[in-house]
């Protein structure tokens, strides 16, 4: 996606938009985060292994942020 608005001529020649994101759907056109992640959770169901994907990546995101930060590592318990 070109970074400069002026340039997102495919982008609104297909949405109307020029501003990510947008979201395109069997022909619905969602604009905005915000009203994306309403279309998705009304529209698509959330995979039965999510919430188990989502504890292993806060495991690793915690993982990575006491190795960038080693005093992060002695505060938390």
């Amino acid at each position: 996606m070109p970074v400069e608005r002026t340039d997102r001529h495919e982008l609104i020649g297909s949405t109307g938009h020029e501003s990510i994101p947008v979201l395109v759907a069997g022909g619905v056109v969602v604009a905005g985060e915000e009203a994306i992640v309403t279309y998705l959770n009304t529209h698509v169901a959330e995979p039965t292994e999510a919430e188990q994907q989502r504890a292993k990546a806060a495991v690793m995101r915690n993982q990575e942020l006491e190795e960038a930060c080693p005093e992060l590592a002695t505060a938390t318990p």
